[in-house]
C-alpha cells in the first residue's frame, strides 16, 4: 500500500480540509478499511495489492463480507 502511495498509484482521503495527514488504510485485527479514489486505475492498483496480499498471507478475501461505500458524487456506472 505505501508503495503504491508513494508511486502516485492510489490517493487517500485526508482527515479534515487543510490536514497535511493523508490515510489510505485502517488495519484491525480481523478487519481493514482502504480509502482511495473512485477510479478504474486506482480499483485495479487495489484489487493487485489484495491479490498479492493473498498469495503472501495465504488468506483469502471474503467478498461475501465485504462491502464498497462511495461519495454520493460517483457516477453510478463508475460504481458498478
Amino acid at each position: 500500500m505505501k508503495k503504491a502511495e508513494s508511486r502516485g498509484h492510489i490517493h487517500g482521503i485526508k482527515v479534515a480540509s487543510g490536514a497535511l495527514i493523508i490515510i489510505s488504510h485502517l488495519l484491525f485485527v480481523d478487519d481493514f478499511l482502504l480509502f482511495f479514489r473512485a477510479s478504474l486505475q486506482e480499483c485495479e492498483h487495489i484489487k493487485n495489492i489484495l491479490n498479492m496480499y493473498e498469495r503472501a498471507s495465504s488468506q483469502a478475501l471474503n467478498l461475501q463480507k465485504s462491502e464498497a461505500c462511495y461519495s454520493r458524487n460517483v457516477d453510478q456506472q463508475l460504481r458498478s
